[in-house]
Parts: C-alpha cells; sequence; structure tokens
C-alpha cells in the first residue's frame, strides 16, 4: 500500500530514517482510524519488508510478525490514549512503538533508527515465555546468570555497565537473576541488591551459600552455623527480607548432607528464604537431600559440550519434579565463539585453568565450530542462541542461567527462547558435539575434588 502523503508530513514525528516513518505512519492510522483492515494490511506488509532485511528464519520472522501484529491489535481499547501520546513530542514514536512491542523506547530506538545495520544481536530481542517454573513459581525458560558481573572472567565490568546491564534485562522481561555469596566475595548480592531492590516483587531472587570468600580465599564450609550466618548477610547485601531460591553452592564433604540442608529448612520455616537448591551434585546425593526436605532446584553445569546431568540428574530431577538449571550453558563462551585464543585471557580468568581451554584439548575443540556455525546458519540464528535453543530443547523442567557483561549479547541469548530446531538439527547437533568428541575435562583436578556430579568419559588428549 503506497503511503498517501510525505513522511516528513507525518505529526507528531521525528523522521530519521523510512523505516521508522512507514512503521509510525500505520500507528497513526491505527490509532485514527480504529485500525481500519488496509491499515492492518500495510503494517504486516511493511514489518514484513522491514525483517527481510535481518539473518533471521522464515519461522522466525513469521513468530515476529504474529507477536507484533497482536499486540498492536490489543492495544485497541487504549487507542485515544495512544493517539495522544503520539502527538505531544518528538519521541511520540518511540514511546508508543516501545508500548507495542514490550521494548523501552531507547532500546526499540536502537533498533529502529540503526540506519538500516542490524544490531550484533543478529535477531530481534524477545520476552521469554515464563513457560517453566521453580518452585511453582512461574519463570522464563532463559534467566540471567550474574556471576559474570562480578567475579571469575578477569577485571569485572565497571559498576555503571553492570547497573545498566540488569536493569536492561528487566526491561526485556527477565525475572530470574543467579546470584552468591562468592560471586565477587559478596560483591554480586550487592549490586544486585542496589539496582533491583525498585523490582523486588516482580522477580525471582536465587543465591547461594556454603561456598564464600573468607581473607581473600574461597572456602567451602557446610556447618548449619556458617550457612545461617552467610544467610543472613546475603539478605542485608541483597537489600531483601527473603530469597526466593537459596542454593547449597556446593556440598562440603566433611559435614553430612542431610545436616546442611536441615540448616537450610530451617531459613526456609523462619521465612528468610522460600525454597532450597542445591548445586553440583550427583543424583544419589540430590535423592539424600530431598528426603530430608524437597529440593527446588538443582544448578549444575549442562550444554553441548559438557553433558554430565545426563548421567543421571536430569531424569532424577524429572523423576522428584526438581528444577535443573543449567549454569554456562554456552560452554563458557566457546560455543558461542567468544574464545579464539587462550592465550589472551586476562590473567585472572578462570578459564585458564581449564583443561579444555589448554592446549592442544583447545586446538582439536576448535574445529568443531565452523560445523557448528554451518548449523546456526542454517537455522538463521547466532551459534549462542543455537546453543541455548538445543538445551531449551532437551527438558521441559529445564532452565538456563547464560551470563555476559554485554547488552547485545544479553538480547541476542533471549532472542534463543523463540528458536524452534528441527528434528534433523537436533540429531546433527548431537552427532557433531558430544563427549565423544570434546577433548578435556571442564575442571582442574583442584576443582574437580569440589564436585559431586556424575562424570562422562571424554576423549582422550591427542599426542602433542
Amino acid at each position: 500500500m503506497a503511503l498517501e502523503k510525505p513522511y516528513q508530513d507525518i505529526p507528531g514525528t521525528t523522521v530519521f530514517d523510512a523505516d521508522q516513518a512507514r512503521i509510525g505512519y500505520h500507528l497513526n492510522m491505527f490509532c485514527m482510524s480504529l485500525m481500519k483492515p488496509e491499515h492492518r494490511a500495510a503494517f504486516k506488509a511493511d514489518q514484513r519488508a522491514y525483517l527481510d532485511r535481518w539473518p533471521m528464519s522464515e519461522q522466525q520472522k513469521q513468530a515476529v510478525l504474529a507477536r507484533d501484529y497482536n499486540r498492536m491489535i490489543a492495544l485497541g481499547g487504549n487507542i485515544y490514549f495512544l493517539a495522544k501520546i503520539f502527538a505531544t513530542d518528538g519521541k511520540s514514536f518511540q514511546y508508543a512503538a516501545a508500548l507495542m512491542t514490550g521494548m523501552s523506547q531507547e532500546a526499540y530506538a536502537a533498533m529502529m533508527l540503526g540506519g538500516g545495520r542490524a544490531p550484533e544481536s543478529q535477531a530481534l530481542p524477545t520476552i521469554p515465555t515464563p513457560a517453566r517454573s521453580i518452585a511453582g513459581v512461574p519463570v522464563g525458560p532463559l534467566g540471567l546468570g550474574c556471576m559474570n558481573l562480578s567475579h571469575a572472567y578477569g577485571t569485572p565490568p565497571p559498576a555503571p555497565q553492570a547497573a545498566a546491564l540488569l536493569r536492561r534485562a528487566i526491561e526485556l522481561g527477565v525475572t530470574h537473576f543467579d546470584t552468591a555469596a562468592l560471586y565477587g566475595f559478596g560483591s554480586n548480592e550487592s549490586l544486585l541488591g542496589e539496582v533491583l531492590a525498585p523490582y523486588r516483587r516482580q522477580i525471582f531472587l536465587a543465591s547461594k551459600c556454603g561456598m564464600t570468600g573468607v581473607d581473600g580465599r574461597r572456602v567451602l564450609d557446610g556447618r548449619p552455623e556458617t550457612l545461617r550466618s552467610t544467610c543472613m548477610q546475603s539478605l542485608a547485601r541483597l537489600r531483601t527480607d527473603h530469597i526466593d531460591l537459596y542454593y547449597l553452592h556446593r556440598w562440603d564433604r566433611s559435614v553430612p548432607i542431610e545436616d546442611s540442608v536441615g540448616a537450610l529448612a530451617q531459613l526456609v520455616s523462619a521465612g528468610h528464604i522460600g525454597a532450597i537448591g542445591l548445586s553440583e551434585v550427583s543424583a544419589a546425593t540430590l535423592r539424600r537431600a530431598h528426603a530430608v526436605h524437597p529440593i527446588a532446584a538443582l544448578q549444575n553445569e549442562y550444554s553441548l559440550w559438557t553433558r554430565n546431568p545426563e548421567a543421571g540428574v536430569l531424569e532424577e530431577c524429572r523423576r522428584l519434579g526438581v528444577a535443573l538449571v543449567a549454569f554456562s550453558p554456552l560452554g563458557r563462551g566457546f560455543l558461542a565463539g567468544a574464545v579464539t585464543d587462550p592465550s589472551t585471557l586476562v590473567p585472572k580468568d578462570l578459564r585458564r585453568e581449564m583443561p579444555r581451554f589448554a592446549e592442544p584439548n583447545f586446538s582439536a575443540n576448535a574445529r568443531l565450530l565452523e560445523p557448528y556455525r554451518a548449523l546456526a546458519r542454517q537455522v538463521g540464528c547466532s551459534p549462542a542462541q543455537l546453543a541455548l535453543a538445543w538445551l531449551l530443547h532437551q527438558a521441559p523442567h529445564l532452565i538456563a542461567i547464560p551470563g555476559t557483561t554485554s547488552i547485545s549479547h544479553l538480547e541476542e541469548n533471549l532472542g534463543a527462547a523463540n528458536v524452534v530446531l528441527p528434528a534433523e538439527v537436533l540429531v546433527r547437533l548431537q552427532q557433531l558435539i558430544h563427549p565423544g568428541s570434546v577433548l578435556g575435562a571442564r575442571y582442574n583436578a583442584a576443582a574437580q575434588a569440589d564436585i559431586d556430579t556424575e562424570e562422562l568419559a571424554l576423549s582422550p588428549a591427542p599426542a602433542p
């Protein structure tokens, strides 16, 4: 449908490019004409033309079209309100469009006004559908692991940058935020407490105890009195009187798991925590703990190249009604292509101590990436989205918590919630990346000593 007037003459808009003008025109027409059929059709046509500029699959484009069209129709009851907004000032388009898409004004403007350049995320940001749950509380299939903002991967980002990422996650509909007393030796909890306090009632907050920083060193301590003390400190740092999910970060084998879980059960009874979780334990340990008090979630590493949960806990979680929360779902950045030369990692990056990132293992593992990227191109998503989508296809009780310090990567990761993988692609991924094709253990010997998970046989390292 050709527009009847020049874009510059559309009242209430500031024209930056033709895409903004066309879609802004349709917004205006929706408001003024009670969404006549011809304007609905024109909106679909021009929105489709815009989406064709993105490297998305046809299935993804159709999903976005349906989403935005349905949201537009849903605004029919607020037409007068939107019309008033649309005529106020030069930012009215961004405000009205943000209402339509569920994005912030700034994010929509950045997406739409990029002069024809597709953003780094390679897919439209999306709001995860809350189709999964922990302890009966609906959460999205993708949460946010917050460790990267304070811990483990070298120098953390400046506080304003970390705060901006957390707020962007809120804008995008993330409700599940995961931290720990260990991360930054308390500074990560303090960061979340400061930034997320205004949103406390709308988020699902998870933290961990049993492994903390003492005098600059990591200390494993599962004694009941230590867990209670750590919880009180976490509540203060998080600026809340209740943590929705509280994990035992690691099982201290000098303390029976029943004693540690019993202490956490007392915290539930006192109202300090809502539910109990475990991390990096086996199916046998999960059963023992669950017999003391219902365990709501088990957080273990799980990704295409770390398949240990398939040896027991994935099925045991399903049987017991426990959510399996997957950390490092992108293989600590490997599957996203974030690591091309481990020797360039900063000195305090924990991956420097991981056998998979050491030679000759890394070079052998890197050979998997090109055929993996080819599958991502076939699906029409980024490599990171492919890894997350694969994970979400494994089980309905599985939730992934990728971490990042980049807003563009955050947006990219959340787009994985809408990626549907054909059966043929799932099979090819299974054939390409599996325990027999990945070289090197995930932890060094010292870190492995604190882990209780089942282990899978890996390929031997190639000869030097």
